[in-house]
């Protein structure tokens, strides 16, 4: 049996971490209680902030078409074109006011991916050290989800690997009451950050996703599929998604498929569309868009 394929064990362990994605059927717990940001800070606070975005870009399954998740990503208004990056953005977000922003920002996709769809997973960004703030942090993201009727079973949250996760027990004992209630846990881009094996092990997170930096050159470095499929088999282990970020390419998708990476992301898939959810099948070697998702409302 060839790596890469459905049948795969690897593949069947995908599979199962993808049906556990789906919503629940009962409605969102009530197990946090803040109140959101701007509830407590006023309206007014808004107007500091610049207009922005939300994009999306689907994580997807390359065996069935399937799409796993949309990342949400944002996007300042006129900035150019969805495909623009956010670095613009941000630069204008005062130091201070950096992780209330980033709140705001996962708010703004929430709310868009109620719009959406009835389903589909959402992937929020989030820094580890807003994860542990009383104000911005993880639990006024989640009362916030509450509130507008988002399961839990929905959400996402990428740990970026811009700083050192300076307290893992914190953070996992922060984490682990809202995985209790069906949240999952995604490190982003893994292998390029501060935070690597010894995060992965004390963490022991949903998802990891492998930096663009090591799958870049993956068709012509042996050293770099060596260390891919090492990574494969042991997430594989621990019941942890791998998904490659930054796949351009068919051949990149075959040689990944055959280290045991069967969850990719990339422009060869979608690029990040602004206030939809951009939906690809695939058949073999061929990809192809269909009609992206659209706003039904609000």
């Amino acid at each position: 049996m060839s790596e890469g394929s459905p049948d795969h064990p690897r593949e069947r362990n995908a599979r199962y971490l993808l049906k556990r994605c789906r919503p629940a059927a009962e409605g969102p717990s009530q197990f946090f209680s803040t109140r959101s940001l701007f509830e407590r800070r006023g309206a007014g606070a808004r107007a500091r902030f610049p207009d922005f975005q939300m994009a999306f870009q689907p994580i997807v399954d390359v065996a069935t078409g399937e799409t796993l998740a949309q990342e949400a990503l944002a996007r300042e208004e006129g900035s150019g074109g969805p495909a623009a990056g956010a670095a613009a953005l941000f630069r204008q977000i005062a130091p201070e006011d950096l992780f209330a922003f980033e709140a705001l920002c996962r708010e703004r996709a929430i709310q868009d991916a109620i719009a959406l769809d009835a389903w589909t997973p959402v992937s929020l960004n989030m820094s580890p050290a807003a994860l542990l703030g009383s104000q911005h942090g993880l639990m006024q993201t989640l009362d916030y989800a509450d509130r507008i009727g988002m399961p839990y079973e929905r959400l996402i949250f990428e740990l970026t690997e811009t700083s050192v996760i300076a307290d893992v027990a914190a953070v996992e004992a922060m984490l682990q009451p809202a995985r209790d209630q069906g949240v999952r846990i995604a490190l982003d881009d893994f292998g390029a950050g501060y935070n690597g094996l010894q995060t992965l092990i004390s963490l022991k997170p949903d998802m990891i996703k492998v930096d663009i930096s090591l799958i870049r050159d993956v068709c012509f470095c042996e050293a770099r599929r060596i260390v891919i499929e090492s990574l494969a088999e042991a997430c594989s282990r621990l019941d942890i998604l791998v998904v490659a970020e930054g796949v351009e390419t068919v051949e990149q998708v075959e040689v990944l498929q055959g280290l045991g990476v069967g969850f990719m992301q990339g422009y060869l898939f979608a690029r990040p569309q602004i206030e939809q959810f951009p939906v690809f099948k695939l058949s073999g070697s061929a990809l192809s868009p269909r009609k992206s998702g659209r706003r039904t409302g609000g």
